[in-house]
């Protein structure tokens, strides 16, 4: 098959045990030596007809190819490459480290029914300059910036989609900042849609997870409302150590005088060259 809106309906509907198992390599037409690795992938398709796996191409510039790479966030510096993706309740990748070559595929293939194949997980890089005091998190980071401390860790679980999701945003942001001198508790956001955690199923966004300092396996969930003054009970009913938040502004006071300020910046701050033409109104 080549992987795309018309084959998807056919490539899901076939009567498999229990699970879709896609063998798929993933590229780009543009590229001179995909036409040689689909060849490849076509003589173990061959070998292996009528078994368990779908075989499928996808090439990453088309627009379907491309929601399937953004998707499963495949780095293009990894690309082409062959992966084996299995949906049962949920979506699972296993990627190919080798050549692609018909015997490495075929190793790959029996390897992965052996269950010797290590998921795929997916990950954005790892942020530089990531100080706080909202700090960004990604799979790849996520168990030394969470798990890995005695700290009360504050994550916010998010979605590219959600606009809810900026509200709380704002709230978190803002005291984030208001306890930036208290050094028990941190606050997190990572971007679900680029990064897969598989030992931890989101449901619904925004979501609000903490992990406490002294027992980071006793989580708490915030449901319900999440108001700043909602967040901040949370955080004193489960923080491992004793949590003081100094008098804040809502969220979005904070936001509007940043804005404000912003204005007043702007008509205070002219340009050498305009202060002769300046229309600033004159001082009372």
């Amino acid at each position: 098959f080549f992987f795309n809106d018309t084959a998807t309906t056919e490539i899901y509907t076939q009567a498999f045990v229990g699970s879709v198992r896609c063998v798929q390599e993933t590229g780009s037409d543009t590229d001179p030596d995909v036409s040689k690795l689909e060849g490849e992938l076509h003589k173990v398709a061959e070998e292996l007809k009528g078994q368990e796996f779908v075989f499928i191409k996808t090439d990453i510039k088309e627009g379907f190819g491309k929601r399937v790479s953004d998707f499963f966030a495949m780095d293009e510096s990894l690309l082409p490459t062959v992966v084996i993706v299995e949906e049962t309740d949920r979506t699972i990748m296993y990627k190919l480290n080798g050549e692609i070559k018909a015997e490495e595929i075929k190793k790959f293939i029996e390897e992965f029914r052996k269950g010797k194949i290590p998921r795929y997980v997916m990950s954005e890089s790892i942020p530089a300059g990531n100080f706080g005091p909202f700090y960004k998190v990604v799979a790849k980071s996520f168990n030394q910036e969470v798990l890995e401390n005695d700290l009360d860790v504050v994550v916010e679980f998010t979605a590219s989609w959600c606009g809810n999701c900026k509200k709380v945003d704002a709230i978190l942001k803002s005291l984030a900042e208001a306890l930036v001198d208290n050094k028990k508790i941190k606050f997190c956001e990572i971007e679900m849609t680029k990064n897969e955690l598989p030992d931890i199923t989101i449901k619904g966004y925004p979501h609000i997870k903490l992990y406490p300092g002294l027992n980071k396996t006793n989580v708490a969930t915030l449901s319900g409302d999440r108001s700043q003054e909602q967040v901040i009970a949370f955080l004193k009913g489960n923080c491992s150590y004793p949590l003081v938040v100094p008098e804040i502004k809502p969220a979005e006071e904070v936001a509007k005088g940043k804005e404000d300020l912003q204005c007043c910046l702007l008509y205070t701050s002219p340009s050498p060259r305009d202060l002769s033409t300046s229309r600033m109104p004159s001082s009372a």
